[in-house]
């Protein structure tokens, strides 16, 4: 085992381990994850790069005190890895929003349109 590899995995991230989520977060973390798989504009985005691209995203907006992704990462062996996330991109696929290599695909381009047309006066969409 290298000293990169770790046994069990550690969380990097302080948040309470009984936290749950109410429906606001989790619709949250749903739009904000289509949009960043948007915005990522990436020819192979796999769940390796998604699970550090989120992450990365989440540190910037709490060192900006933005409120954003609600997810909680461990080290792991490849970087930082959210279960939670992994659930999510597996929901997502399942109804159709994204496609593998996670990619946006047009149902998931209109639903978070939709969202934000319908919520112009919170939230900027580009």
């Amino acid at each position: 085992m290298t000293k990169k590899q770790l046994k069990e995995p550690q969380v990097i991230q302080t948040l309470d381990t009984d936290y749950k989520k109410d429906e606001k977060e989790e619709a949250s973390d749903i739009l904000q994850l289509l949009y960043l798989i948007k915005r990522a504009q990436r020819p192979y985005l796999g769940i390796t790069k998604l699970q550090k691209l989120t992450f990365l995203t989440e540190l910037e907006q709490q060192k900006k005190s933005i409120k954003g992704f609600n997810f909680l990462f461990y080290r792991w062996n490849y970087g930082a890895y959210s279960r939670d996330l992994q659930e999510l991109c597996g929901m997502l696929l399942q109804f159709g929003l994204i496609k593998k290599p996670h990619k946006i695909n047009k149902k998931g381009r209109d639903y978070i349109k939709k969202i934000f047309q319908n919520n112009k006066e919170k939230c900027r969409y580009n």
